[in-house]
């Protein structure tokens, strides 16, 4: 059911939604756990974790990617698109181009890329390639913007 559909139908219904939500909270997802232990590691929501159903919420909008060993991720010619959580696999962040390239820091399961940077849409100073086959959690830029309040607002 496409996402507009669904909540038109909740807006009719609301007990459905209440019941929707109550059921969904009372289930024990693994997933959803690895999702908000990853997002407890970002200081801005480990610092607000207390806020009912802040993470949850979330939670509910990272995204996720499969890359091919070689692959780039991000790339230091552009800003950063999205906060980025490795859930398998390792990328490599490497320096320098051509010959001068080299790698800075291997980053692997629970690590991060553009903790920071997403907030402000600064560009990084590094390339990220998959090391490995990976598969990679992501919070977009448009998430960031379209919650600007929740987000700035946790000081």
């Amino acid at each position: 059911m496409h996402k507009s559909l669904f909540f038109r139908f909740c807006s009719r219904f609301p007990d459905i939604l209440v019941q929707i939500k109550l059921g969904v909270s009372e289930y024990d997802d693994p997933w959803k756990k690895f999702k908000l232990l990853l997002l407890n590691q970002v200081e801005y929501f480990k610092k607000h974790k207390d806020i009912e159903g802040l993470l949850d919420e979330v939670q509910y909008n990272m995204e996720e990617e499969i890359f091919e060993k070689g692959a780039y991720l991000t790339s230091r010619d552009e800003n950063c698109k999205a906060l980025t959580f490795v859930v398998d696999g390792q990328i490599e962040l490497l320096d320098g181009e051509g010959e001068n390239e080299r790698v800075i820091e291997t980053l692997a399961q629970g690590d991060t890329i553009g903790q920071f940077s997403v907030l402000f849409d600064e560009r990084l100073n590094f390339d990220s390639r998959a090391k490995t086959p990976m598969r990679v959690l992501t919070l977009s830029l448009d998430f960031f913007k379209d919650n600007y309040s929740i987000i700035y607002g946790l000081d």
